[in-house]
């Protein structure tokens, strides 16, 4: 099958995570494709912009939320694109620190799926440590782990994560790219917010 546009990502959980949290309108025609761990994400992206020229979006963990570290990693991840990519237009895009975030930017969304409520240290762990958080949460809702949660997880709750910066920048890149139009947006986009 023929794709109009690629997302890389770590692994198979990044996989899930996105290919649910995206829109519909991009199932058919993007490929959300899996790859083993950061090194290979970053390879795979390089072979896809060379030998496809199709917008691309590599997503990857920061590993870290100091964002000096995040601006290098991505000055560092842009030269290694850039020189593969020719005119195939890329976009790099930080989990921050790793995908699991993206169902913390509406805590309490997630609360309310759940079923469970998150303890103020939990709260204040899910900026630095989202993925033992989540997995706390799950045990608690009595669900066997991220993948059985993101399968059983509906559209209607999916899209309450989509206005999360993360998944936000990948719709807004794709719709440019695939000139499609716009979905409809909330007036703000959520970002965790680090305690200072």
């Amino acid at each position: 099958m023929t794709y109009d546009a690629y997302i890389i990502v770590e692994d198979r959980t990044d996989q899930q995570f996105v290919r649910v949290l995206l829109p519909e309108k991009f199932r058919d025609n993007v490929n959300v494709v899996a790859s083993g761990g950061k090194s290979a994400a970053i390879s795979l992206c390089r072979s896809i912009l060379v030998t496809r020229q199709k917008p691309t979006v590599l997503v990857v963990d920061s590993n870290t939320t100091d964002e000096r570290e995040i601006n290098e990693q991505r000055i560092i991840l842009n030269d290694l694109l850039l020189q593969a990519a020719g005119n195939a237009p890329y976009q790099i895009e930080f989990a921050v620190p790793e995908i699991e975030s993206v169902l913390f930017c509406d805590a309490t969304a997630l609360e309310f799926i759940l079923g469970v409520a998150m303890t103020d240290g939990e709260k204040i762990a899910a900026k630095y440590n989202p993925k033992g958080v989540l997995a706390d949460m799950l045990r608690r809702a009595r669900i066997g782990g991220e993948s059985d949660f993101l399968s059983t997880l509906g559209k209607e709750d999916a899209a309450k994560f989509s206005d999360c910066s993360l998944i936000a920048n990948i719709t807004t890149f794709l719709e440019n790219k695939l000139q499609l139009p716009p979905m409809h947006k909330s007036k703000f986009r959520r970002q965790i917010e680090l305690p200072r």
